[in-house]
Formats: structure tokens, sequence, C-alpha cells
């Protein structure tokens, strides 16, 4: 019997290694990409230097902030493009893998109703409501990984849809706020209530939880 579920769900073997190959890339890219922000931060210190140096032998140059001002803020603004971005398409990608398990599970069962008909806002709460309703799974062993996903995809409404605006007077934002206050490379920038991704492990760690958590759906699935 459990042979033949394998057999039914073979899409789903190996999910691990088959995730973390997929999101190992951007790990190497967020990895290689701050090296190269750090770099260029290097470079940028030692010109500052090197001018201002010159400025001792020559008064009448002007000062290296405004020679390299342009330059300083570009820089000041890499880390925070960079994780953005890249958040935005891990959660992308997190929607895309979660909703295609739901559709393949429906192709391979031969079910007429598909993650498509749950009537749920958002890809990911279509996969999650499909699979407890129409699949019957049981996922309460997921509920801490699905609390914390939900934070992360409040995170990702606020950057990509209100410029990163978090109403931090609202009481149902208490739990989002905390979270985000006790995440490593996230900050809340009170005075115009935005919040900021200012590290990759803030990214990595989001990559780190959907991987446990679409393997672990992917375990349930087949043992169900």
């Amino acid at each position: 019997m459990e042979n033949r579920r394998s057999q039914k769900y073979w899409f789903l073997s190996n999910a691990k290694i088959n995730y973390e190959f997929q999101f190992d890339a951007i790990k190497s890219y967020l990895n290689q990409s701050q090296s190269m922000i750090r770099n260029i931060e290097s470079d940028l210190e030692k010109k500052y230097r090197e001018w201002e140096s010159e400025r001792k032998t020559n008064p009448d140059l002007p000062e290296a902030h405004f020679i390299f001002e342009d330059e300083v803020y570009n820089h000041d603004q890499f880390s925070s493009i960079l994780n953005e971005s890249t958040f935005l398409t891990v959660y992308s990608k997190f929607e895309s893998e979660f909703f295609s398990i739901c559709e393949l599970i429906q192709h391979s069962a031969n079910l007429k109703i598909g993650p498509k008909d749950i009537n749920c806002k958002g890809f990911i709460q279509q996969a999650y409501k499909y699979l407890k309703i129409v699949i019957g799974i049981d996922l309460t062993s997921l509920n801490d990984k699905w609390r914390e996903i939900n934070f992360y995809g409040n995170i990702r409404n606020a950057i990509a849809h209100k410029r990163g605006r978090i109403d931090l007077k609202n009481p149902q934002n208490e739990n989002l706020i905390s979270f985000i206050e006790k995440s490593n490379g996230a900050y809340i920038y009170l005075t115009d209530q935005t919040i900021q991704i200012e590290s990759i492990n803030f990214v990595i760690q989001f990559i780190d939880l959907i991987i446990d958590f679409l393997v672990e759906v992917s375990e349930l699935i087949i043992n169900k």
C-alpha cells in the first residue's frame, strides 16, 4: 500500500534534495552579491580617504562628500534593493511550488476540484486550504511554520503594495511587529513606519523555513 502511494505521488519523492537544489542558487546569489557590495564599499572608502588626503596639500579641492555623494547614496541603496527584490522573488517561487504540488495531486488523483476552485485569497492560502479540505491532509504539525509563513506574507504585501509601510498603531499588527523585532535582518523605522530588510540573513532564514515546510508537506501527502 505504501509503495502504491509512493508511485502515485512520485513527483514528491526526494523533495528535500529537489527544493534545496532549487533554492541553493538563490542563497549563492545572495552571498556573492553581498560580497560584491562589501568590495564596492571598501573601494569607496579608499577613494574617500585618498581624496581627503589630497585635500590636505590642496585645500582648494572640494570636500570628498561632494565628490562622492552620488556613489555613497547609490551604495547605501544596494543592500535594500538586493534583499527586498530577492525576498519578493523567493516568496513568489514558494507560491508557485506550493500551488504546483496541489495541481499535481489533482492531476494524479484525477480530481475534478483543483486549488483554483478554492474560494480563498492568494495562491498560498488556496493551496493550504485545498490540502486540508479536499485532500484531507492533517497539517497540525505545521502550525508553527504556517504562522511564520503568514508573517512573511504580511511583510511581502507591505513591501510590494505599501512601500514597506506597516501601521504600528493597528492592534492587528502587534504579533507581526513582534515577529519583525525578533527577526534576524529586518528593522522597522518608527519615523515613517516602514520595514526594511537590512541583511541577507532574513531572506536565507525564510528560504530555510519554506524548504522545511514544503518537505514536510510532501511527506504528509505521501504518508496519508
